[in-house]
């Protein structure tokens, strides 16, 4: 009995010590790269703002990247400053904007929860359906928002 028990105990041991701390949430970290790429690789236009934009539906890709869509389809990628921590977590987002109706450079998103915290958008990039599609089959850790009709307004 003896010899069972310490046979369990040495083996959840090894299980615990040989798992990598947080390795899931270390490689949606790193994934910004296919990003970065596929805007060089697209020549996606910047933009400084966008006139008339109520957010209506998202798609978180990883840290520093989320896709906005309109009400009216058009759709946009928006890189978040390097410092933006865990994103990917977010149940739901927001944004902060300055201007009523106006998405800037500058503008917040903000996770919503028991914190708030919110991540500075440096790039807002304008993309076609297709681009959109494209980059919904690129990550599948992705979180869109599927259960609202309207996001949170800050």
């Amino acid at each position: 009995m003896k010899n069972l028990i310490f046979a369990v105990v040495t083996i959840v041991l090894s299980a615990c010590s040989s798992t990598s701390d947080y390795s899931e949430i270390k490689d949606l970290n790193g994934a910004e790269a296919p990003y970065t790429d596929y805007v060089q690789s697209q020549e996606l236009m910047e933009l400084e703002n966008v006139e008339d934009f109520i957010l209506w539906d998202y798609m978180i890709l990883d840290n520093q990247h989320v896709t906005l869509s309109e009400r009216n389809k058009k759709s946009y990628m928006v890189e978040l400053e390097e410092s933006c921590k865990n994103m990917v977590f977010a149940k739901r987002i927001g944004i902060y904007q300055r201007e009523k109706e106006v998405l800037n450079k500058g503008d917040q998103i903000i996770r919503v929860g028991n914190e708030n915290e919110g991540c500075f958008i440096t790039r807002i990039y304008k993309l076609n359906r297709v681009q959109l599609e494209q980059l919904s089959h690129m990550n599948v850790s992705r979180r869109s928002n599927t259960s609202i009709n309207s996001p949170e307004r800050f």
